[in-house]
């Protein structure tokens, strides 16, 4: 995963920060697919975890448009169709929210 644009409320500061595009952030920091059967599911965990209702999960269908992902208990069906997808999934958090990308292939 590559983290991206999020913002987070510090004890003294804050700071925010907005990056390009998933498939450009995947592109620019080289990011290696993770290999998938197809039709399989995809748990999505932090370590800390976010606020309820605050997850959202977005697949790129190009660079400007995605689809939202349906998500339940955390958990994505990923597609059955071979191929290279990437996703996106942001949330919240009680000092701020972050989002990421990563990107798998379907075999």
């Amino acid at each position: 995963m590559a983290q991206g644009s999020y913002c987070w409320n510090g004890l003294l500061n804050s700071v925010c920060a907005d990056t390009s595009s998933p498939p450009e952030l995947i592109k620019n920091q080289e990011l290696k697919p993770v290999v998938v059967p197809p039709d399989s599911q995809l748990k999505i965990e932090f370590k800390d975890e976010p606020k309820e209702n605050t997850l959202v999960v977005n697949r790129w269908l190009t660079n400007e448009k995605t689809e939202n992902v349906p998500i339940n208990d955390n958990v994505i069906l990923l597609p059955k169709e071979k191929g290279v997808y990437v996703y996106d999934v942001s949330a919240r958090w009680e000092k701020g929210d972050s989002s990421y990308a990563f990107v798998i292939e379907v075999r």
